[in-house]
């Protein structure tokens, strides 16, 4: 079964109760002109994992299809999962979303091309829990909250070159990143803060063919 990150979120408001339950990594990686390697990467409690059908091969982790790689560990505590999925730039650029197969990292990305080897994306994450309803914690939100400290939602875009970025720039200037905590999903409505803009080179700019940045 394909990674549905909505279904992730999804199911993060019906098993609130479970103490540190899930990281979840999604990384867009634009290797070239032409393609961007689209990558999740899970870890959850064993709890989470078989409250999720993943034992009987109905869980969120994914099966390898056609163009991707997935890889599962199941521990006795823990479950790793990670999927890996090449897709094309100009299907992003173009909004093409294929059959709603493998990661779905492209589908919550907004992508724009401002010429030939320049791209701005663009993840409106608080739009991504707009339509959960309300969630009723009984009381024990501060419980919760402190269950899931130090668990997150990361995402990341890496390039040849990131120009500017409203999340954290790494300090090779290759990586923004975005985290958000798990406890911001006990927000009604969810505080997922600005919109995460990234503009990106897909190629190094180099001066005399020798000094790149």
């Amino acid at each position: 079964m394909p990674v549905s990150l909505r279904r992730v979120f999804a199911l993060l408001s019906l098993i609130l109760p479970l103490s540190g339950c899930l990281d979840v990594d999604v990384t867009m990686d634009f290797k070239d002109s032409d393609t961007a390697e689209m990558t999740v990467a899970m870890e959850m409690s064993r709890e989470f994992y078989d409250l999720t059908g993943g034992g009987k091969g109905q869980g969120i982790c994914p099966k390898a299809e056609q163009g991707s790689k997935a890889d599962l560990v199941v521990g006795e505590k823990q479950v790793t999962c990670r999927a890996t999925r090449t897709v094309q730039i100009a299907d992003m650029v173009a909004g093409k979303q294929g059959a709603g197969k493998g990661i779905e990292a492209d589908k919550m990305a907004l992508v724009e091309r401002l010429d030939d080897d320049t791209l701005r994306v663009t993840m409106d994450l608080t739009g991504l829990m707009a339509d959960r309803p309300p969630q009723d914690q009984g009381g024990a939100e501060d419980m919760l909250r402190a269950a899931f400290a130090g668990h997150a939602l990361t995402f990341r875009i890496k390039a040849p070159a990131i120009v500017e970025t409203t999340g954290e720039l790494s300090d090779d200037g290759l990586t923004a990143t975005k985290t958000i905590p798990i406890a911001a999903f006990l927000d009604q409505p969810p505080d997922f803060g600005p919109p995460f803009v990234t503009t990106l080179r897909l190629r190094e700019s180099c001066w005399l063919w020798v000094i790149c940045g």
